[in-house]
């Protein structure tokens, strides 16, 4: 499986909206996190997963 990296013109990072957020402790102690940004200037809706161990980053061109 190989992973396509897609070329996004420049942005303005600060330029953004954010559409939801959702924090929950499943087991009392952990945070998890999701933010979910859009991103105005090229158009794009980016999701922000953070929790204790790690933080990914993820977009998408279909959602269902």
């Amino acid at each position: 499986m190989s992973i396509e990296y897609k070329k996004l013109p420049l942005f303005s990072p600060t330029n953004y909206v954010i559409k939801c957020r959702h924090y929950e402790s499943p087991n009392g102690s952990d945070m998890v996190g999701t933010i979910e940004f859009y991103l105005p200037d090229i158009n794009e809706t980016v999701w922000v997963n953070c929790s204790e161990e790690v933080v990914s980053i993820y977009t998408a061109d279909v959602i269902w």
